[in-house]
């Protein structure tokens, strides 16, 4: 909890958007995100935690990092970079094992997604008359 609470106290700005809370903004604006999802086994740690925007924790939910950048224009370069860098320098680990631990993440996002299609469908199979939809 100590990690989720040094984060707390980081500046008031979102790491994959950049918005600056604004004065009119509540304290719940901003959420603390775990880079690599928990539901992907990223851990609870320092390293792995970012400030961000409610619309941005919102948006990327357990999306990879990668994912999410694809997806959202805000998200540039160089805020990704200095995503890497933070995670890099929080976890004494080199940028090239941050990024390939972020590359385990978005293919195991990828074969979650591939999985539960073929799971969805063979359901609908098996109950032709009920429709189960896939979000």
């Amino acid at each position: 909890m100590e990690d989720a609470y040094d984060v707390y106290f980081t500046e008031d700005t979102c790491s994959y958007c950049g918005k600056e809370r604004g004065p009119d903004d509540g304290l719940r604006s901003f959420h603390i995100d775990h880079i690599i999802p928990m539901i992907q086994g990223g851990p609870n740690s320092r390293w792995n935690l970012v400030k961000v925007c409610a619309s941005c924790n919102s948006s990327k939910g357990s999306a990879s990092l990668f994912d999410f950048r694809s997806r959202t224009e805000a998200f540039t370069e160089e805020r990704f970079d200095l995503v890497i860098a933070g995670m890099t320098e929080r976890s004494g680990s080199s940028a090239e094992y941050i990024y390939e631990l972020l590359s385990q993440s978005h293919e195991f996002e990828a074969a979650y997604q591939r999985e539960r299609t073929k799971m969805v469908a063979l359901l609908n199979l098996s109950r032709p008359n009920t429709a189960i939809y896939v979000s």
